[in-house]
């Protein structure tokens, strides 16, 4: 716990070596996969993600309805509606 001049102590959070090191596999592997869903989707995600981001949702309603498109895509991947490579 540390002093505030602005208010009672507050506790601190720091991301170790090994969360610095998950977090940049995490973001490796994200912007891989939206990389192909640019590439796949084209302006589709583009215009959905605008549209939300745009919007006057909370963010955690923004994240929630974005993490179900992500969801809704990978599915139709898996089923074979829809091919995205991650190479």
């Amino acid at each position: 716990m540390k002093e505030s001049p602005l208010g009672p102590r507050r506790k601190y959070y720091y991301l170790t070596e090994e969360g610095k090191n998950e977090l940049e596999d995490f973001m490796s592997s994200w912007n891989k996969i939206k990389k192909n869903i640019d590439r796949v989707m084209g302006d589709k995600y583009k215009s959905i993600t605008s549209y939300i981001q745009n919007s006057n949702l909370r963010r955690i309603e923004k994240e929630e309805i974005l993490q179900q498109v992500i969801d809704i895509m990978l599915q139709a991947q898996f089923e074979g509606k829809v091919f995205i490579s991650t190479t």
